[in-house]
């Protein structure tokens, strides 16, 4: 109740009891290492290099297009495309996507990062950025494509996310493992039609 008597000199302090407001506690999270408060996962640093890759893209594009990933020039011998491409995020699309990617692997990678610990995150990382990539460019694909950013890589860690959790509801009821299968068809079905093979 409120206007309770509180201290020996009949001061009055207003204690909201059950009603009290308090923001839930920041989760503690396993990270390479700690800068101030904050824990850096390997989801926490890939975030935070997108987001510098950003501004990089506003000081010098052409130096930043050297990360996105193209079979032919991998061909060529760009060999460090094949791994640097999910670092590269281009301000190319609207803020509002932009800002919905960051948030969503942020999200959904720490789930899947603290469900399967750090180490193994990251290996799992470096395989779905690695081995797509290689296999596209041995392939050889006769349009001349281009995949970068860490949009493309979410679309792994809801595939990888809705095979641990298929029953978890998503938005309206809908299971996780339709929710992957609708998001991933829907952008297959995307690249295909623009002949974006390094992307699917």
């Amino acid at each position: 109740a409120y206007g309770r008597p509180c201290g020996s000199a009949g001061r009055v302090a207003l204690v909201p009891g059950r009603y009290q407001f308090s923001l839930p506690e920041r989760p503690s999270r396993d990270g390479w290492f700690r800068v101030g408060s904050i824990d850096v996962t390997t989801t926490a640093l890939m975030v935070a290099l997108a987001i510098g890759s950003m501004f990089w893209y506003a000081v010098d594009k052409v130096s930043l297009g050297k990360l996105v990933f193209a079979g032919a020039l991998v061909r060529e011998g760009d060999v460090w495309r094949v791994a640097t491409w999910p670092i590269a995020n281009p301000l190319d699309q609207q803020a509002i996507w932009i800002i919905l990617t960051l948030v969503f692997f942020w999200f959904l990678g720490h789930r899947i990062e603290e469900l399967a610990g750090r180490t193994r995150f990251t290996w799992l990382l470096v395989a779905m950025t690695i081995v797509p990539a290689a296999l596209v460019t041995a392939i050889h694909f006769d349009s001349f494509g281009a995949s970068y950013g860490l949009r493309v890589l979410s679309i792994g860690l809801v595939a990888v996310f809705a095979l641990e959790y298929p029953n978890v509801s998503f938005f309206f009821g809908v299971p996780a493992w339709v929710m992957a299968l609708i998001y991933i068809v829907i952008d297959a079905l995307y690249y295909v039609s623009d002949e974006r093979y390094e992307s699917l």
